[in-house]
């Protein structure tokens, strides 16, 4: 995860596994993703198309007329299932009810 300042006009470019999950989220301001200049402003999460093919990509992020502010994180999937109750993230609903019970016995 990267935490990122492009002051009005300005860029910045980041290389990453092609094959990472990646996603913006924009703090402040609004910002253009990649080449085809993407919008995207404070509140919802943009996502990246990832390849299945290994490799690099470069990723350009613009912010035009006003200073933007974002964070950006890429990582490699894990491809576990997932599941997911209140608080928790765990593998499985079992997992969800034992961590639930856990942290109502004071266990966390």
């Amino acid at each position: 995860m990267l935490e990122v300042r492009v002051e009005s006009d300005g860029a910045f470019r980041h290389g990453f596994a092609a094959t990472d999950n990646t996603f913006v989220y924009v703090i402040e301001g609004a910002v253009e993703i990649g080449p085809a200049g993407n919008l995207l402003s404070a509140g919802p999460l943009g996502w990246l198309t990832r390849s299945e093919e290994p490799g690099t990509s470069d990723l350009t992020i613009r912010a035009r007329g006003t200073p933007g502010r974002f964070l950006l994180f890429a990582g490699q999937p894990l491809r576990e299932p997932i599941a997911f109750g209140g608080l928790f993230v765990m593998n499985t609903q079992t997992e969800i009810q034992q961590a639930l019970a856990d942290y109502r016995a004071g266990r966390f």
